[in-house]
């Protein structure tokens, strides 16, 4: 069996999906400061680029689900993004919540002592771009005594943010495992596959780390397949829900 990235043996268990999306509206300031009073001690958030090429927290490319506004977020500029409300389409409380800046996510959670994946989420034709802008801010913004993983779907964001800060930890995410899983890890310089809680076997998991690399399972908020999950060898989950997960499972 080959070692762990450090990075992965660091990571804790439980990682906040988008922030404490499930009490919080996703990927704001707040859902990062729920997430930490929960007792979730990992974050994970998307990164996209406005139309005048800032980085800003926000998973979707159109902003009709989570904010005020339609449109693609490509099309917005900075300013008007941060006028919008992210929160009232969650509820009441939240109403005039942001969408945060990436140099605004990353201050608060290093700041809470967290730990961090950085999903780089680019718009169609933004990949590169995406990724070079978020490791140049990630750079100058994130401490380097906390874990930090860089993850994504676009194997395209995976290579320009490694060229960009090649000692970043990286991650792949698919849904299913991928027959060839193996030569794309290795391809694309990844320590770490993030694959769907219901496409991962259990001779897949233990094939993955017994090659080294980490196994992340996404989006899980259920305790009981939480555990069934760690017993096969995953790594850490995804929850939109961290205080179902008071006491974090070890890793099998």
């Amino acid at each position: 069996m080959s070692p762990l990235h450090p990075i992965i043996a660091a990571l804790p268990t439980i990682i906040a999906h988008r922030g404490a999306s499930g009490t919080a509206p996703e990927n704001t300031l707040a859902a990062i400061e729920r997430a930490a009073m929960l007792g979730a001690r990992a974050i994970e958030l998307d990164v996209m680029l406005s139309a005048d090429g800032y980085p800003v927290i926000i998973h979707d490319r159109g902003l009709a689900r989570t904010t005020n506004a339609m449109g693609q977020v490509a099309r917005r500029s900075l300013a008007e993004i941060r006028s919008l409300d992210a929160g009232s389409w969650f509820a009441p409380e939240f109403a005039g919540e942001r969408v945060p800046r990436l140099e605004e996510a990353l201050g608060l959670i290093a700041e809470l002592g967290m730990a961090l994946n950085l999903e780089i989420k680019p718009s169609r034709g933004k990949a590169r771009e995406t990724a070079h802008i978020a490791a140049r801010v990630t750079g100058q913004n994130w401490p380097q005594g906390l874990p930090l993983l860089v993850s994504s779907s676009s194997e395209a964001g995976l290579r320009a943010f490694g060229e960009a800060q090649p000692g970043v930890p990286l991650g792949l995410i698919s849904g299913a495992v991928p027959r060839d899983w193996r030569r794309r890890l290795a391809g694309l310089g990844c320590i770490s596959l993030h694959a769907a809680r219901d496409k991962i076997s259990a001779a897949a998991a233990r094939r993955i780390r017994d090659a080294g690399f980490g196994l992340l399972a996404h989006t899980v908020n259920q305790p009981a397949e939480a555990e069934r999950l760690f017993e096969m060898g995953i790594d850490a989950i995804f929850t939109d829900h961290p205080e179902r997960f008071t006491a974090p499972p070890a890793r099998g």
